[in-house]
């Protein structure tokens, strides 16, 4: 926004220069002196320079820290995923060893009852 400003004040002077030295009578010994006008145009030249590098800086220190923060947010969405994986896993581990333990008590069960019913039909 300041880059199209000054370019359009800078457009504006050096149109001015223009319309002053084309409006100047043919043939007067009368001479115009375009050094202020000159030294004005170079000083809002070398404004514009010093806009444009600061917008360029400060469109660089955007990017890295855009940068940055993309890392900073994937390294912390990876902890809070492996965070997650490994409750599950502990979660299906404990569920695994009930259920193992469940069955284990079963085929106790079972068998003492087979043992039992094998003990009657003996009698």
């Amino acid at each position: 926004m300041v880059l199209v400003i000054l370019s359009l004040v800078i457009l504006a002077l050096a149109a001015a220069v223009v319309v002053l030295l084309l409006g100047r009578p043919i043939g007067t010994s009368a001479s115009f002196d375009a050094s202020p006008i000159l030294g004005k145009l170079e000083l809002l030249e070398k404004a514009q320079e010093r806009a444009e590098r600061t917008t360029a800086e400060s469109s660089d220190r955007i990017r890295r820290d855009v940068t940055e923060q993309g890392k900073s947010l994937r390294d912390e969405v990876q902890n809070t995923l492996k965070g997650s994986t490994d409750s599950l896993v502990k979660s299906v581990e404990a569920i695994s060893e009930a259920q193992q333990k469940r069955l284990e008590d079963f085929v106790s069960r079972m068998d003492a009852l087979k043992t039992e019913q094998i003990g009657r039909a003996h009698v």
